[in-house]
């Protein structure tokens, strides 16, 4: 992987890799406040050095700290999802709909299997988790308040 790094760092194209001597260097390279990335960086080297992540308890084992002698990478990074697209057609209390329209009385549908009306051409990666969460939430009420009422 550090190959690849190092490939592309010489293009200084700040939107993919770039390589720096020093954290500071490499934080004026990123558009970043040199002495926040600075502090960012003690912190996490004085972790490795007591074996305790404060921030997010990573385990011991691995703190690894960075060997500073070797110069700093910096890659960019975009959160990404993967799904499917199309599925089930839902009302919007998550009731599955025939091919008439009609609702189909104790089916619903969410998440994966449903995202028809959620996307269009375009999956937003990450955006589908917090819908998935909502739209299952929602059809959980709607069927116990259905069921409740026969």
């Amino acid at each position: 992987m550090l190959a690849d790094f190092e490939a592309f760092a010489p293009n200084e194209d700040n939107r993919v890799v770039v390589y720096a001597d020093t954290i500071e260097a490499l934080a004026e390279k990123i558009g970043v406040d040199p002495a926040a990335l600075r502090a960012t960086y003690d912190r996490y080297q004085g972790f490795c050095e007591t074996g305790v992540d404060e921030d997010f308890g990573k385990d011991a084992a691995n703190l690894v700290p960075y060997v500073e002698e070797d110069g700093f990478y910096a890659v960019r990074v975009y959160p990404a999802s993967w799904g499917t697209i199309g599925g089930a057609l839902t009302d919007d209390t998550f009731h599955v709909l025939a091919e008439s329209g009609e609702v189909m009385q104790n089916v619903f549908a969410v998440g994966e299997v449903a995202t028809s009306r959620l996307f269009g051409d375009y999956y937003f990666g990450g955006f589908s988790l917090g819908f998935y969460t909502a739209a299952g939430h929602i059809a959980a009420e709607t069927a116990v308040a259905e069921l409740s009422a026969q």
